[in-house]
């Protein structure tokens, strides 16, 4: 009998939020694997738009998640394990499953990392305010600037700031196949598991037809800087 999945970490709260990202950026949450395993599966509570004036992409997925090593504590080389999912604007935590699973190892720090297709627009709440996850932290790429990885509040003191975009954490979790054992048959990507309430700012960075006239369109890149 295969093996099951078990809990590894994660980060529950959703109660900020409501910045909805084009796809010129990335966004990411690094955790601490506390088992030596395969990481087959994670968890986020997030959303992603697509405004009606814009044309759906021809692609058919709205959301790139994958797995990353860290250096210093921010993703880097190439992916670990990839998925995606064709995400509604509606929040709720969604599973993605990895076809080809992430080894990971106790102790290690490593990086879920979120990208929205052209087009779309995605929104991942977590917590403000307070270190709710301290084996890792949010994260953000603006490939507008050569800035590169930084934390949110650090983005938006650079950028004229917004409550919305003041996580230090996002909504996250992460199952782990132990090592010498087998991982269980994998699931649909992209699929729902709960809804959940939170409260959102939204902001849409001047509207939608501002920030899709900035979006340029890119898939999620092999590899990270």
């Amino acid at each position: 009998m295969a093996a099951a999945r078990i809990p590894d970490q994660s980060q529950d709260l959703a109660t900020t939020g409501g910045a909805y990202w084009g796809n010129v950026f990335d966004l990411a949450q690094t955790f601490t694997a506390n088992t030596t395993g395969k990481l087959d599966t994670v968890s986020l509570y997030l959303q992603v738009n697509i405004p009606a004036a814009d044309v759906r992409p021809a692609v058919p997925d709205n959301l790139s998640i994958a797995i990353f090593a860290t250096t210093a504590g921010l993703p880097s080389g190439s992916a670990l394990a990839t998925g995606g999912g064709d995400i509604p604007d509606t929040g709720a935590w969604y599973n993605f499953t990895f076809t080809t699973q992430a080894d990971v190892v106790k102790g290690t720090v490593y990086a879920i990392v979120a990208e929205s297709a052209a087009g779309a627009f995605i929104s991942w709440p977590g917590v403000c305010g307070s270190d709710a996850y301290s084996r890792g932290e949010a994260l953000i790429n603006d490939s507008r600037s050569n800035a590169g990885w930084m934390t949110l509040p650090a983005w938006a003191l650079a950028n004229q700031g917004s409550p919305a975009v003041c996580q230090e954490d996002f909504a996250f979790r992460t199952f782990v196949t132990a090592a010498g054992s087998s991982p269980p048959p994998t699931g649909t990507s992209g699929s729902q598991t709960e809804k959940g309430g939170r409260s959102s700012i939204v902001l849409l960075f001047a509207g939608f037809a501002a920030a899709a006239a900035f979006v340029t369109a890119r898939r999620m890149r092999p590899t990270l800087r």
